[in-house]
């Protein structure tokens, strides 16, 4: 990922950016020196920004927990749907949430590729 510009750090800070973004720009001042310095400096230099960075990498944690968690259902569901057959696929792919996910999407159009 390229460096991300001081404006992006400072919409991540506080919590103003989507998800995903934030997972992008979190893993890489985690990563990188520079931006390191750089998120440090944007939170001294913001008074208000109360969320601090015990805070910041709690909510980056628990965001790439969620996408762990996400992606070992995904799994699970792809393992027993193999041996299903193709009505009992249709049927789970309709009522499961997980089967929802691009996770679980990836998975099948890997398991269709092959």
């Amino acid at each position: 990922m390229r460096h991300p510009a001081k404006d992006e750090i400072e919409r991540v800070l506080s919590r103003a950016a989507s998800p995903p973004e934030a997972s992008d720009v979190l893993g890489h001042i985690l990563s990188c020196a520079v931006c390191l310095g750089t998120a440090e400096r944007v939170l001294k230099d913001n008074v208000q920004a109360s969320t601090g960075a015990g805070d910041l990498l709690r909510q980056y944690l628990e965001f790439e927990q969620g996408n762990v968690v996400e992606s070992f259902l995904a799994d699970a569901y792809w393992m027993e749907m193999r041996s299903l057959s193709v009505k009992v696929q249709k049927d789970r792919i309709a009522t499961a949430s997980v089967c929802k996910t691009a996770v679980f999407a990836r998975l099948l159009l890997e398991g269709l590729a092959h």
